[in-house]
């Protein structure tokens, strides 16, 4: 395993990336969905998405996650511009953010992984998203519960 990443931008590019990596599972995802819902001539079908509805809000949850990752990320990063926190350790924002980036990004693992052909998805697109060695490492790194103990110092 690769050494712990210390720097706090290096750690909030880190958890950039993993999502990124981990989009592209859900934008396939979505593609695929839209593909099953389609009548012939391209319009989606109530009744054919209806047959997927779990896939639907399980996509739509993991979206939503990983939309608010982003946003938390984004948040602390202004955080810091403005004046937060000593260029070498995590501002409270930035730790916040890490963590809902891992929590968001294991969960869409666990929806995803689940039930992969219902998703479209199969051993090798899990490989390179949500199992990646970059996400998988990420996640390890900030949601260790030996972390938290840290955080009022």
């Amino acid at each position: 395993m690769a050494a712990p990443i210390q720097n706090p931008a290096e750690q909030l590019q880190q958890a950039a990336l993993a999502l990124d990596t981990v989009q592209k599972a859900l934008d396939y995802s979505l593609a695929d969905l839209k593909e099953r819902s389609q009548k012939a001539d391209g319009k989606i079908s109530a009744a054919l998405l209806d047959h997927h509805q779990l896939v639907s809000y399980d996509l739509a949850l993991s979206c939503a996650e990983v939309t608010g990752a982003r946003f938390g990320l984004d948040y602390a990063k202004r955080a810091r511009a403005a004046g937060g926190g000593s260029a070498g350790e995590l501002t409270l924002e930035e730790r916040f953010a890490l963590l809902f980036a891992a929590e968001a990004l294991q969960a869409v693992r666990n929806r995803l992984s689940a039930r992969p052909d219902d998703f479209g998805l199969d051993d090798a697109w899990l490989s390179k998203t949500v199992d990646d060695p970059k996400v998988r490492q990420f996640c390890r790194a900030q949601l260790p519960a030996g972390w938290w103990p840290n955080w009022g110092n």
